[in-house]
């Protein structure tokens, strides 16, 4: 009896001790959820240069060894493409779609080793882009796996080279420098990102190289209007990014007329 009394008087006090445990775990959870969480802020950035570490792709988020890397060299991530405005492709048999910044951005199949988990390729692909900096113009082309390997990549590789032709057709070289000497305009280089997708990657492989030029001379024609700079380094368009006032009001192409002249004819 005597024992049963001393084991009950001796479990009291540890039960005792478990209360104001428990009422705290329940006052932090309670606290935690009434608290909402901040979230990563997504949005584009205005200014040129600004740099937001807050970036989710997808579901990976770069480290902080990436953020160091691109803050520096100014780099940016996919998040910062846009649909390319200047350019309506008139008869657009290949499905084509193109978006632009007037940053270098990373391509989205170099993410997964940017990972905020430093991965073993991460320096490896950070110092291809960094010795990549010295192109004014960075683009990539790819296809939609909705075919088979074979027509997907020689679907990219023919819009690819049509792009290429298209360039120097506008007296540009495939990294996007100015060579022709007419001074048209007074634009030095072409200076951001170009991604192409293409989502018939069997109509590309189909088409006549000839019509395949003319569209990619229409993607060239708007990413001139987009991505021109002059001897300074400074964007001619000034409205990739919508400015508030009665100026944003005005009509695209209106307005790019004012900078660039007349648009050219091929």
């Amino acid at each position: 009896m005597t024992g049963l009394l001393f084991g009950r008087s001796l479990r009291a006090p540890q039960f005792a001790c478990r209360i104001p445990t428990l009422g705290r775990c329940i006052n932090t959870e309670h606290a935690s959820r009434s608290k909402p969480r901040p979230r990563p802020n997504l949005a584009h950035n205005n200014g040129p240069d600004e740099y937001n570490e807050h970036v989710l792709i997808g579901e990976i988020q770069p480290g902080k060894h990436v953020h160091s890397v691109c803050r520096e060299h100014h780099i940016f991530f996919p998040n910062s493409l846009r649909p390319l405005k200047g350019a309506k492709l008139k008869e657009n048999t290949c499905s084509l779609a193109v978006l632009t910044s007037q940053r270098h951005c990373v391509d989205m199949n170099s993410m997964k080793y940017l990972d905020k988990y430093e991965h073993p390729f991460a320096k490896s692909v950070l110092n291809m882009y960094i010795e990549k900096k010295k192109q004014p113009l960075w683009y990539t082309v790819s296809s939609h796996p909705v075919a088979s390997p074979f027509p997907c990549k020689e679907g990219a590789r023919r819009i690819n080279h049509a792009f290429r032709d298209a360039l120097a057709a506008y007296g540009y070289d495939r990294e996007g420098r100015r060579v022709a000497t007419d001074d048209y305009n007074g634009i030095a280089d072409l200076y951001g990102t170009v991604k192409i997708s293409c989502a018939n990657p069997k109509a590309a492989c189909n088409i006549k190289f000839a019509d395949l030029l003319s569209q990619a001379k229409q993607i060239v024609s708007g990413v001139e209007l987009a991505l021109a700079r002059d001897k300074s380094g400074t964007h001619i368009n000034t409205i990739s990014r919508p400015q508030s006032g009665s100026a944003s009001k005005m009509p695209y192409q209106k307005k790019m007329g004012t900078q660039l002249g007349t648009k050219r004819r091929w």
